[in-house]
């Protein structure tokens, strides 16, 4: 394992970065909510930079079987190129290398999704990037102790770490020394579209719709034809992986609530249709 990957692990446990549910339930089809969602053929590629030293690793996902995936995990380092294999649970999050018996542990590259946090925590935050031309949302967060600094951020549609910095402050021979490590994003098949964008052209009769949905004036059906509008005009996006098939499920009251605020004039366009992207990231209703 490199050792940036062991730092991030203690420092993202011990800081409490990310309060995750990792939710047991049935097989898996494609994307289900607070699993992590990649299929056989998807990668990831980071830079590491430590030091000065540069390298890059490559993670591809391989075959299924149930709620596991496997992994093949590629170094490209200065004077070598590693490569190992290991299972990854997209329920549990959790990866262990192939023999039996080893130790699992959190696999913080991708995260299952919705990504669940502190929305109290007010060093948490949302930010806009632009990744390889697509603009991006993405969930950060910084956390300083006596032993370093830990900054990390993720795309907070597909759960992906985009990029992760890390100052420890550590001893060599009794004397103090600072070791800095990055992961940052440079390719993945995953991202291949725009975010919820901040700027957009909704109809008036989208949000009429709403009101009327919220009050109990029209049925799902209606509301969900809106929502089926809004994707067909690339306002919000299907996520990666998720099937083309038209069903729904039982809408969350909260959305229900959004939807009566934002027909009232007192959450924003975006905070609207970050709430409906949650509903199709989550699969509750596919379109």
């Amino acid at each position: 394992m490199i050792r940036l990957k062991i730092i991030v692990i203690i420092l993202v446990l011990s800081f409490s970065f990310l309060h995750l549910n990792y939710v047991l339930g049935d097989k898996i089809s494609s994307c289900q909510l607070h699993n992590i969602c990649v299929h056989p053929g998807d990668y990831i590629i980071y830079e590491i930079i430590s030091g000065q030293t540069n390298s890059s690793e490559t993670y591809s996902f391989g075959d299924t079987i149930d709620s596991d995936i496997k992994v093949n995990e590629t170094y490209f380092g200065e004077s070598k190129i590693q490569n190992t294999a290991f299972i990854l649970n997209l329920k549990t999050g959790y990866g262990h290398n192939i023999q039996e018996n080893s130790t699992a542990i959190p696999f913080l590259m991708i995260l299952p999704t919705p990504i669940q946090y502190n929305q109290s925590d007010i060093s948490i935050s949302k930010e806009s990037k632009n990744f390889n031309g697509f603009n991006r949302t993405t969930i950060s967060a910084t956390r300083i102790s006596d032993s370093g600094t830990l900054f990390m951020e993720y795309d907070i549609q597909t759960g992906i770490l985009v990029s992760a910095h890390s100052i420890e402050v550590t001893k060599q021979s009794e004397k103090p020394i600072t070791l800095e490590y990055s992961y940052d994003l440079v390719d993945t098949n995953i991202i291949n579209s725009d975010s919820v964008k901040n700027t957009m052209s909704i109809p008036a009769w989208i949000k009429n719709t709403a009101g009327w949905w919220a009050s109990g004036t029209i049925d799902d059906t209606r509301f969900v034809k809106a929502i089926q509008y809004l994707i067909s005009n690339n306002i919000i996006q299907i996520p990666h992986g998720l099937s083309g098939n038209s069903s729904s499920q039982e809408i969350p009251v909260w959305i229900k609530s959004n939807a009566k605020w934002w027909a009232q004039g007192k959450i924003s366009d975006y905070d609207f249709i970050s709430g409906i992207q949650y509903l199709i990231n989550s699969g509750t209703v596919q379109v």
